[in-house]
């Protein structure tokens, strides 16, 4: 029986492609949710090995979330990565539900281990909210080995390390764009 993993990804293509990468490896159903922009960069775009779950247009980040979380409903996944997510951490810990194991995609581990607490209602709210989802996932996928080895001596929980440098830039070619300019 194959892995079924749902990959979340709303910013970061060069994020996205080395677990892509990776994940082929293993045989895995590959169902990757993310942004438009982040499928317009990711050189597994016309992958015709995987299942890309993406808007036509620009939406709210609570909309695209409510949409994922439909998504996700219908597929029967084992696993959901969460890449990155950089706000609505709430409503993001709502994805972990009937048993899917939730691996969360961390950046900076400071700003879960030793967060800078604003004392202003959004603020907590944000704070509370990243405490929430940080603690709620069952394991962490970190892109530093410094970071990696921090985490693992913070907590029992599975730690997974990708190194960023199985980014491909095969099929990226940065250009200069004028302000207003679509991507």
């Amino acid at each position: 029986m194959n892995l079924r993993i749902a990959v979340i990804e709303t910013e970061h293509f060069e994020v996205l492609d080395p677990v892509i990468h990776l994940l082929l490896q293993i045989g895995a159903e590959i169902h990757v949710l993310c942004s438009r922009q982040v499928n317009k960069f990711s050189e597994f775009k016309l992958d015709s090995r995987l299942n890309w779950h993406f808007n036509q247009s620009e939406i709210s980040p609570r909309q695209q979330l409510l949409q994922f979380e439909q998504v996700i409903a219908s597929l029967n996944v084992d696993r959901i990565l969460l890449l990155t997510v950089s706000n609505n951490h709430f409503f993001y810990r709502r994805l972990k539900k009937n048993g899917i194991k939730v691996v969360l995609g961390i950046h900076d581990i400071n700003s879960y281990l030793i967060p800078q607490i604003k004392f202003s209602l959004r603020g907590l709210v944000r704070h509370f909210s990243k405490k929430i989802l940080f603690n709620s996932a069952d394991e962490y996928l970190v892109f530093s080995n410094k970071q990696a080895l921090t985490l693992q001596a913070e907590t029992k929980k599975n730690v997974h390390h990708i190194p960023p440098a199985l980014f491909h830039s095969v099929q990226f070619l940065p250009r200069s764009y004028s302000k207003g300019q679509e991507l």
